[in-house]
């Protein structure tokens, strides 16, 4: 299974690196590798379908709303494609 660098998701998802890492740690998004790994220096990688969700919850905090909520949003738009919020669909696309 191919993996995706931290530093490439964090680039990809408009965030930081530190938000990346922040995300991890509370669980919110899954590391492929590297979490176990104690200390600093070791990298973590992501599957595409996690740095994926990591784009969706980027974009999603970018409008406006929590990491918290975001990373639930994203995960549903990963199996479903697109979530309902009261009267409006959310989709990869912006808000229909």
């Amino acid at each position: 299974m191919a993996t995706v660098t931290g530093p490439a998701v964090a680039k990809r998802s408009g965030i930081t690196y530190r938000q990346l890492d922040y995300w991890t740690r509370k669980g919110w998004l899954r590391a492929s590798r590297g979490t176990a790994m104690p200390g600093s220096g070791h990298q973590r990688a992501y599957t595409e379908h996690e740095a994926q969700v990591a784009t969706r919850m980027g974009r999603l905090v970018h409008d406006g709303v929590s990491p918290e909520r975001a990373a639930h949003l994203a995960r549903v738009m990963a199996t479903r494609g697109q979530v309902r919020l009261g009267g409006f669909v959310l989709s990869d696309g912006g808000v229909v």
